[in-house]
């Protein structure tokens, strides 16, 4: 499993000729329980027209992002790139909660299976303060849905905790 900000900035390679093509800028997803759509491309160059490359052109993610060739890279039509520039179909940072409207924070990050190259379980922070003594909560992304432009977490859902200072201290007593 690897965090989705970890994929992010992660050179892109062409396995044809084992050259650097450029860095990630972005992983694509529509729907969260599907595989991702791709990776976005930063080529460098203020002229340059956002590039992505299709998850079935991927051969693998580990700490380079592997692609058959540089005939792999496409341009995006222009409804993606005002998804993209829009951050319509991204969950990063935008709150979530319950069914009652309780809040409960953040989604931090996504975990993704690199595999499969689907999204796993969301990372939710309640801010700085919490996560440093009581730590980010990891939720299933089968707890979450999207609706009307909101992160909702299902009832019933399980959470994990990653980190914080209250669950190291538990270790060591």
């Amino acid at each position: 499993m690897i965090f989705v900000k970890d994929i992010i900035g992660m050179p892109i390679i062409s396995s044809k000729d084992n050259k650097i093509i450029g860095s990630t800028k972005n992983v694509l997803y529509g729907d969260l329980k599907d595989k991702i759509i791709g990776v976005l491309i930063e080529e460098g160059g203020i002229l340059k027209s956002p590039k992505m490359v299709e998850n079935k052109n991927i051969i693998s993610i580990n700490k380079q992002v592997y692609i058959d060739n540089k005939d792999a890279i496409k341009d995006l039509d222009v409804k993606s790139i005002n998804d993209v520039e829009n951050g319509n179909n991204d969950i990063i940072n935008k709150d979530v909660y319950d069914n009652k409207g309780n809040y409960w924070g953040k989604i931090y990050d996504l975990i993704l299976d690199e595999k499969k190259r689907i999204i796993l379980y969301a990372e939710i922070s309640k801010g700085f303060s919490f996560d440093l003594f009581k730590g980010l909560k990891i939720v299933s992304i089968e707890c979450i849905e999207k609706f009307d432009g909101k992160i909702i977490i299902k009832d019933g859902a399980t959470f994990f905790t990653r980190g914080g200072l209250n669950n190291l201290i538990k270790v060591y007593k």
